[in-house]
């Protein structure tokens, strides 16, 4: 069996990220580029700036080469070039999304006591889209994606979430109910994921991820992957390994002869 990283989605996600904790924390959680395998950060942050590099051996040492593209990506959002920015409470405010030089996206984040209500993505100045919240009171959120041409939804998607708030299955539907997607996770006690499953419109098994190994920062380190993309998966069986700044947090993220993750953390 093969492991390798989570691998993501293709579709654009941005994030819900609660507010700093008495312990000085953020949670990258609903919606971030963690949104399924959620992370935590120390301190004070106000910037982290995401990018994938690359990387090859020489004698035992890592070489950083070229950036990953976006289509090199393949949708997984933790290999896109993104930045998110918080204000002093740990809120979420502004997001930009390098696809290339010349086409960067920006995010307005609006709240309503400390909680995302609307997004507003914005490239050019002018407004490519708007992605409204809405929350049930089982603890549900589902998002709806409209073009800034047209007042109808024309994407949406709906997030169950278990007792702390961690995503247990995700529907990626066209309204008003064209599910396209689905995908289920099994998690320990902790929220970290056991198992994660992803099925097509036909409700076909597409992908199937088990296995999954965290390190003693809490960290994911691999999955086993029985299927991806309906196939006995090609990727190298690495484990991930990082590097931390002085708050412990992850600056970066290296999995050994494929690739390597960097994150830029500014504080206040």
């Amino acid at each position: 069996m093969k492991r390798i990283v989570h691998i993501s989605f293709l579709f654009l996600l941005v994030s819900i990220v609660q507010a700093q904790d008495s312990e000085n924390r953020i949670l990258l959680g609903l919606f971030t580029p963690h949104w399924d395998n959620f992370e935590y950060l120390n301190g004070k942050v106000r910037e982290i700036h995401y990018q994938s590099y690359h990387i090859s051996d020489n004698e035992g040492e890592t070489v950083k080469g070229e950036p990953f593209t976006d289509e090199e990506a393949e949708g997984v959002e933790i290999r896109r070039a993104w930045s998110l920015y918080f204000d002093q409470e740990g809120n979420m405010i502004y997001m930009k999304q390098k696809i290339n030089d010349d086409n960067i996206m920006s995010a307005v984040i609006h709240s309503v006591n400390n909680r995302i209500e609307n997004i507003y993505w914005i490239r050019n100045d002018s407004l490519l889209y708007t992605i409204d919240v809405i929350y049930d009171k089982q603890g549900n959120v589902e998002t709806y994606w409209k073009a800034s041409q047209d007042i109808k939804f024309n994407k949406g998607r709906h997030y169950a979430l278990d007792k702390n708030r961690y995503v247990i299955k995700a529907d990626f539907y066209y309204p008003p109910d064209t599910i396209f997607y689905t995908v289920e996770f099994a998690r320990y006690p902790d929220g970290t994921i056991k198992e994660m499953k992803g099925i097509d419109a036909d409700g076909k098994l597409q992908h199937h991820y088990t296995g999954y190994k965290y390190n003693d920062h809490g960290l994911f380190e691999y999955n086993d992957i029985e299927l991806l993309n309906y196939k006995d998966p090609e990727y190298p069986d690495v484990v991930a390994k990082y590097e931390y700044d002085d708050n412990d947090n992850w600056i970066k993220r290296i999995h050994p002869g494929w690739m390597m993750i960097e994150r830029k953390i500014v504080y206040y």
